[in-house]
């Protein structure tokens, strides 16, 4: 039972990370838009941008991922807890 409020810790904590994630990649990409267009900033430095946003895009796509392969483990341990606890009683 430690162990599932471990995971369940886990997860929260981690779908909190991911969400930061999310709004700071906005928040940013936004700032950038703007800043651009105020300034005028010529290609070489949105293509630096462009490819620093899509690096973090990828690893928030990757975050994401991990987060659903162990959300799954986790599920997968609570019905194993379970199927043990009711096989005890």
């Amino acid at each position: 039972m430690v162990q599932l409020y471990i995971f369940a810790s886990f997860f929260q904590e981690l779908e909190l990370r991911i969400d930061t994630q999310k709004q700071t990649l906005a928040a940013r990409d936004e700032s950038i838009k703007k800043l651009m267009e105020i300034k005028g900033v010529g290609g070489k430095i949105m293509e630096e941008d462009r490819i620093e946003s899509e690096r973090l895009k990828s690893k928030l796509i990757e975050t994401e991922a991990r987060y659903r392969h162990l959300e799954s483990m986790y599920e997968s341990r609570e019905k194993d807890l379970s199927k043990e606890s009711r096989i005890n009683i």
